[in-house]
């Protein structure tokens, strides 16, 4: 099955050294190209695109340095831009907002969020408590969780909470504060980076 040129234009981008959304752009803006479903259709490139995810859930999916989540945050703004279905679920029942969620993107998520995403739909899973904390089960359409539910149970199960103002922000999109949210996700980043090299200094002390 073929890749839709949507999808390779944004895969093949990302894997630069220094990506840029301009191509990205020119494909948008060359009509020649569009199709109907070219902003909302899976890809069948699995490997890279997870469960035949759409460009915008790839793109709230996507982690890496600074420069890469800068790419993701312009392509996201180009695809919201040319009116991009923004609510389309996967296998999973999951939106790009659940995904922006899950992996904490605030900056997407509040793109999402302003441009019209509903952050009340629920995806096909639910949480089973275990001994060693919590799994996923395949549930039914719209019996799963929402995207505030994914931060609710990933970030902010242990005190101190990691995105208290991001999870406000998408159960009460009204009154979000989302400057608060992108200071916590500032302060997760560099709390990842500190444990980043950590790990690396305990590594090289074993060696």
């Amino acid at each position: 099955m073929p890749i839709p040129k949507l999808h390779e234009a944004i895969i093949a981008e990302y894997k630069k050294e220094n990506p840029s959304a301009d191509n990205i752009r020119r494909i948008l803006e060359d009509t020649s190209t569009h199709s109907p479903t070219m902003f909302s259709a899976p890809s069948p490139l699995l490997e890279e695109i997870h469960a035949g995810q759409t460009p915008l859930q790839y793109l709230a999916t996507g982690s890496g340095p600074d420069k890469i989540l800068k790419y993701h945050l312009e392509v996201t703004k180009l695809l919201i831009e040319k009116r991009a279905e923004l609510d389309a679920v996967d296998s999973r029942g999951n939106t790009a907002l659940h995904y922006a969620a899950i992996h904490g993107k605030v900056e997407i998520a509040e793109a999402l969020v302003k441009a019209g995403a509903d952050t009340t739909i629920k995806d096909y899973r639910t949480t089973i408590e275990t001994a060693s904390g919590f799994s996923f089960e395949h549930g039914s359409p719209g019996t799963g969780m929402t995207a505030a539910d994914y931060i609710c149970h990933i970030h902010n199960r242990d005190e101190p909470k990691t995105f208290p103002a991001f999870e406000a922000a998408l159960r009460n999109p009204a009154s979000a504060d989302w400057d608060t949210a992108m200071i916590e996700q500032e302060q997760q980043k560099q709390t990842r980076k500190i444990k980043h090299k950590q790990r690396e200094q305990r590594i090289a002390a074993y060696k």
